[in-house]
């Protein structure tokens, strides 16, 4: 077990359980986030946690994380948050009419936005799925859902007769040469079009705007745009705020 904090200010463990894996970071007083680590296994969470003063948690994942997280924290005495979906948070208001709806991993992603811009701004999380949520005047307007690069891949040769793929990727556009290059390539156009018809909407319906990009894809990104900016760790900032 480790030992917890002595000094004046509170270690906080952020952990942002996904669909395919779990990171973590500290947060010490007003400080940013530290470096992020990720890992498989419950037992490395549980021995960070014997660390904290306090443990906020996001979970869109494996359910059975969250329930060996609020256990340790238990065992620990240990503050333990877990973030929720609100009408409202840091004066930021959803969208939904069942705010619950809202994966909490779109709703940390608009409240870390907001702290970087007074502009209306769209957040895109790029990973399993690709999300995009618009906000203007601190008032969430919405946003799409579409699948994500790896399960555009997974789709198409699974569904597609005589369409293969392999476990190679490419991180540049191109036009394939194979099959399965043809699979990736397309599914990064596809991605990249997802990307361009939310610079498409901002344009249309705002004068200046701003465009955050995270996402464990967030690299497969090509377009070139002054105020498209990529953003390491969203979620994990969103619950900073907590």
């Amino acid at each position: 077990m480790g030992a917890k904090s002595v000094s004046d200010q509170p270690s906080i463990l952020l952990i942002d359980v996904g669909n395919t894996r779990t990171k973590y970071c500290w947060q010490r007083g007003n400080s940013d986030i530290s470096e992020v680590d990720a890992t498989t296994q419950i037992e490395t969470l549980s021995e960070r946690i014997g660390e904290a003063d306090k443990v906020v948690v996001a979970c869109v994942g494996h359910d059975d994380w969250l329930a060996a997280i609020q256990q340790a924290s238990i065992e620990q005495k240990c503050e333990l948050v877990t973030a929720s979906v609100s009408a409202t948070h840091n004066n930021i208001s959803c969208a939904y009419e069942n705010v619950l709806t809202l994966g909490v991993d779109r709703w940390l992603g608009i409240i870390a936005a907001q702290q970087l811009t007074d502009k209306p701004y769209a957040v895109l999380q790029l990973g399993t799925a690709m999300t995009c949520d618009v906000v203007a005047d601190r008032v969430h307007q919405g946003g799409w859902i579409a699948p994500g690069y790896q399960l555009m891949k997974r789709s198409v040769t699974q569904n597609t007769a005589k369409v293969f793929c392999d476990e190679s990727n490419v991180h540049k556009l191109s036009l394939g040469r194979s099959t399965p290059e043809c699979v990736s390539h397309g599914c990064i156009a596809a991605l990249n079009g997802f990307v361009q018809q939310t610079v498409s909407w901002m344009q249309q319906h705002h004068n200046s705007y701003d465009i955050f990009i995270s996402g464990g894809d967030a690299d497969l990104v090509n377009i070139d745009e002054g105020n498209v900016t990529k953003i390491e760790h969203i979620v994990l900032r969103g619950l900073a705020s907590y």
